[in-house]
């Protein structure tokens, strides 16, 4: 087999890889799991869906960077409650601590639902 051929076949290897890991190191920051509880806890989602039983990251649906004391990340999520399902997306914004800074409830042939109800200072 030439050089070339193996670097490919490397590559390919290397970059499957890395999609395969990524969201094993995304559901085990910070940031997830304050989007992941913060839609558990709240009333507007559980009032819209029921209690939360199952809450799956969509796939590729995730950015997070950061370093040091500031980043930003954003989640989609698939959410299923005891009377529905739907799809939230979750955005935060980190300045020394993670703080949602955006986030809302999308149920089937509903409008969505904003769930962050105070402004944001």
């Amino acid at each position: 087999m030439n050089k070339w051929k193996l670097a490919i076949i490397i590559v390919a290897i290397l970059l499957l890889a890395s999609y395969a890991v990524a969201p094993l190191l995304v559901k085990r920051s910070d940031a997830f799991a304050m989007a992941n509880q913060f839609l558990k806890s709240s009333p507007l989602v559980q009032n819209n869906i029921g209690n939360v039983s199952d809450i799956s990251l969509k796939p590729f649906g995730y950015s997070l960077q950061y370093s040091g004391a500031r980043g930003n990340a954003h989640f989609e999520f698939k959410i299923k409650g005891t009377r529905a399902s739907g799809s939230a997306y979750v955005e935060l914004r980190k300045k020394g601590d993670w703080q949602i800074i955006f986030a809302n409830l999308m149920i089937p042939r509903q409008t969505a639902i904003e769930l962050l109800q105070e402004p944001l200072p």
